[in-house]
């Protein structure tokens, strides 16, 4: 199984969440700074995940 990380949920997420999981064989990790945004794109599909991100959160960096 592939992995795909998407940073930002803006306009193209959706499309982009919806055509890695339509070919078979990818899990999608989507992050955002707003994690109710990509929690409403991830919708219930478990092959993606939902995250927060911020660029300016040095301790969320180092990990």
């Amino acid at each position: 199984m592939k992995n795909i990380t998407i940073i930002g949920a803006g306009l193209m997420a959706k499309p982009m969440v919806n055509y890695f999981l339509n070919q078979n064989g990818y899990r999608v990790t989507l992050v955002d700074q707003i994690l109710e945004k990509a929690i409403e794109i991830k919708a219930n599909r478990p092959e993606c995940t939902a995250m927060e991100w911020s660029n300016n959160n040095t301790e969320q960096l180092k990990n």
